[in-house]
């Protein structure tokens, strides 16, 4: 039987197809694609089949054509094969038809009884097959719609050209996962494309993904860890990986299998494709945002409303939707819009509910759901909403102080403040200090000195915190007040005439010098008492020519800016001779 010529033409798929011509004639038989070189059962000719074969062939290729031509404008694969009647046809569809999933499409040889040898283009989904890094990696970036990113590669084994699936260049698509900050690699650099991915790895980037790693981070290590106790291998999930896993089980994206006597997650297991497709059909294709986030509804002007991104579907039309926020629970507190058609791209959140009332400062949550063409319901994961007030308090103490004394100041801030002051403070404004863990807040103090000279009286003092494009302030104030209590006395009091006596005084008040003023005397200084802080003392003389009687004493205590004196008296006493005097008398 004569051979048919062969003639070589540029697949637009990057197979080398060949066209048959009956010999002799130039007919066209019909077109049929061989394998890229080094595929199985490379051939470099094609062998003349009989005509049953032949026909069998062609109407294989007229089926591939019609189902390329009767897919969605998005998918680049035929429909695949060996998902019909599998539990995650559904979602692997709506994936398909999302333009998100990747199969394997190859042209290979098979045999058929009574039929023999042949090539058929075969597009296969692989769904109970483990799914690798690089492929969930491409999966999740085509749900988030990240642009590929050519020729900066991040990670030496995902080179340009590193094929994920037959044809198909991952690299573009992890590089755009890594620049996005959904995947990390490891800590040698590498990102290990072919190794397959645990639940926990693919519950960690699904979690960035949708924006809630600085949430899973927010969350405390005691709720981490009740958290991963409902389940009976919790405690197997990664140190690394626990925050991200807490946060999927809080948002309720995962619930864990129901395995006896507990419920599981299996952290350490391989995902199976098809469970990779569910997971993102629940989870990515109706995902909601929100930004500013947290956000400040106090009127001033900055941060006063959250806008609300909706991603959702675009190749499926939408029949309905509805998009609310609601508690923890999923009481609705606000219906941010509802209705039929596409969604809008962005909705607005003032922070009131839907009776008008701002809602008191909390963590709320964005939910929703779509309706596509086909009936199917996608429900959004719970994205947390914090409505923070930008506010700030703050007390000094004690507030009723001397001169030299030491106030500490206190704050206490919500809405996230970069920092505390307060002034104007006895010299120059003081920066205090955060304190504590800010879970829901942040605590601040410092603290100042008085100054020494500070004159009786009230003074302000402005408390004032620095938030991103704003700053609120607390008037506070302290008293300065300083009795300057002072005592003194005169020892031996009565003092005899003539003798020496010790004038003391008794200070409540940093006293920098104490005078004494006794009458008939050169005013003199007192000196402090060795092992009495408080206490001076100075000797004098007392006359010998002072009558007896009461003699007046001044005492001055002095410190900066002030003074305090007080009038004491002791008593001169004579204890001479007795006078003889004589009275005539007639």
């Amino acid at each position: 039987m004569p051979q048919p010529a062969t003639r070589g033409l540029a697949g637009s798929s990057g197979w080398q197809q060949s066209t048959l011509l009956a010999a002799g004639t130039g007919f066209v038989l019909g077109r049929i694609a061989s394998p890229p070189a080094g595929a199985i059962g490379d051939e470099t000719e094609v062998r003349w089949v009989p005509r049953r074969r032949f026909l069998r062939a062609l109407m294989a290729v007229a089926v591939v054509a019609a189902l390329i031509a009767a897919a969605p404008a998005a998918a680049a694969d035929p429909w695949y094969q060996d998902v019909y009647g599998h539990w995650a046809e559904t979602y692997t569809r709506c994936l398909w038809e999302e333009g998100i999933a990747d199969g394997s499409v190859e042209y290979l040889l098979t045999f058929t009884p009574g039929w023999g040898l042949s090539w058929e283009w075969q597009s296969r989904f692989f769904p109970d097959r483990a799914i690798d890094r690089a492929q969930f990696t491409m999966l999740l970036a085509k749900a988030f719609r990240l642009d590929p990113v050519s020729g900066q590669t991040g990670f030496p084994d995902v080179p340009p050209g590193y094929r994920a699936y037959p044809g198909k260049d991952a690299q573009p698509y992890v590089d755009a996962a890594r620049l996005a900050g959904l995947v990390k690699g490891y800590a040698d650099g590498y990102f290990r494309p072919a190794q397959s991915i645990t639940r926990e790895e693919a519950v960690a980037i699904l979690i960035r993904g949708l924006g809630l790693g600085e949430y899973a981070h927010s969350l405390p290590p005691e709720e981490i860890t009740s958290l991963l106790s409902r389940f009976g291998d919790g405690h197997t999930v990664s140190p690394a990986l626990r925050l991200e896993m807490a946060a999927a089980i809080k948002l309720k994206i995962i619930e864990g299998y129901p395995t006896i006597p507990y419920r599981t997650v299996q952290p350490l297991n391989n995902l199976t494709r098809a469970e990779a497709a569910t997971i993102v059909y629940r989870s990515c294709l109706l995902v909601l945002t929100a930004s500013p986030n947290p956000f400040s509804p106090d009127a001033d002007g900055v941060d006063d409303c959250t806008l609300v991104s909706v991603f959702t579907l675009h190749n499926r039309s939408i029949r309905a939707w509805e998009i609310n926020v609601t508690d923890y629970g999923g009481q609705i507190l606000r219906c941010l819009g509802q209705g039929g058609g596409q969604p809008p791209p962005v909705l607005v959140w003032s922070g009131v509910d839907n009776h008008g009332k701002v809602l008191p400062d909390g963590l709320y949550y964005l939910t929703g759901n779509v309706v596509d063409g086909n009936y199917q319901v996608h429900q959004a994961a719970m994205h947390p909403v914090r409505l923070e007030k930008k506010s700030l308090w703050g007390s000094l103490g004690p507030t009723l102080v001397r001169p030299g004394q030491v106030i500490l100041v206190t704050a206490a801030t919500t809405g996230g403040a970069y920092w505390v002051k307060a002034g104007p403070a006895p010299v120059t404004a003081i920066h205090l200090t955060p304190i504590g863990s800010p879970a829901t807040g942040q605590n601040w103090q410092g603290a100042f000195a008085v100054p020494i000279d500070a004159p009786d009286g009230t003074r302000p003092v402005a408390l004032t915190a620095g938030f991103d494009r704003t700053q609120r302030s607390v008037p506070l104030a302290y008293t300065v007040y300083q009795p300057m209590s002072m005592v003194a006395g005169v020892v031996p009091d009565p003092a005899p005439a003539g003798t020496e006596a010790t004038l003391w005084a008794e200070v409540d008040f940093p006293a920098t010098a104490v005078t004494g003023s006794v009458s008939g005397l050169p005013a003199f200084g007192l000196a402090p008492v060795p092992g009495h802080p408080n206490r001076w003392s100075a000797s004098f003389a007392v006359h010998p020519n002072w009558p007896a009687g009461p003699r007046p004493v001044l005492v001055t205590g002095y410190m900066p800016g002030r003074s305090r004196t007080v009038e004491i008296a002791f008593r001169v006493e004579r204890t001479g001779p007795l006078e003889l005097q004589f009275f005539l008398d007639d």
